[in-house]
């Protein structure tokens, strides 16, 4: 009886040193976590204060409008903010930045009127999407005088599929600046914004 309880016990130590090694692991786990997410929300507020400042010295209302340019040069998500702020090091390399994305591709506007000191994309068409499909229509008769020019047929009234939407406004395109149009977006997927991104640059604050 003796030499049984003896196992007993030993075994039941031997149990509760295994689960406060357990317990131990799981809390190194755990506060390792909490640290990592600690630097990550302080990355996370000194990326937010770089673009919060370059969004007011550059006009934008609201920082969701400033990525949103920024999404015409690459998608923008918590991680890529934080690279963004991390790669470009200063708050004029970071307005180099802002800059490029708002010409779209390094382009200028093809129409655009001066404001505050720099020149502002003037939209020529109103760019609704969903899924499969966009509604492109003419902000007065600036999309159309455009297709015009290009000798294209007018922008048609209904909504054009994905597939179909180069053929229809690739025409438009030019070597050394591009159009804008207002954005509405209606999809939770990239397909029509990478689509739309071969003959327009997208602006989100209505004309």
């Amino acid at each position: 009886m003796r030499k049984g309880n003896d196992v007993f016990l030993l075994t039941l130590v031997d149990l509760l040193l295994q689960l406060l090694f357990l317990g131990l692991v799981l809390f190194a786990v755990h506060a390792a976590r909490r640290s990592r997410e600690s630097a990550r929300n302080a990355d996370l507020a000194a990326a937010i204060a770089a673009l919060d400042s370059i969004r007011e010295s550059k006009g934008y209302s609201s920082i969701a409008e400033l990525t949103d340019s920024l999404t015409r040069l690459a998608p923008v998500s918590v991680d890529s903010m934080l690279r963004l702020v991390g790669e470009v090091g200063s708050i004029d390399s970071l307005t180099t930045l802002v800059n490029k994305a708002r010409r779209g591709s390094g382009l200028p506007a093809c129409i655009s009127r001066p404001e505050n000191g720099r020149e502002t994309p003037i939209p020529i068409a109103r760019i609704v999407a969903w899924d499969d499909s966009v509604l492109v229509t003419s902000i007065g008769d600036s999309l159309n005088r455009v297709m015009r020019e290009a000798k294209l047929e007018p922008s048609p009234s209904a909504a054009v599929p994905l597939s179909m939407f180069r053929r229809r406004f690739g025409g438009i395109v030019k070597a050394n600046c591009r159009f804008h149009a207002v954005w509405v977006e209606r999809t939770r997927f990239v397909d029509a914004r990478d689509t739309v991104g071969i003959a327009f640059t997208r602006v989100t604050r209505q004309p």
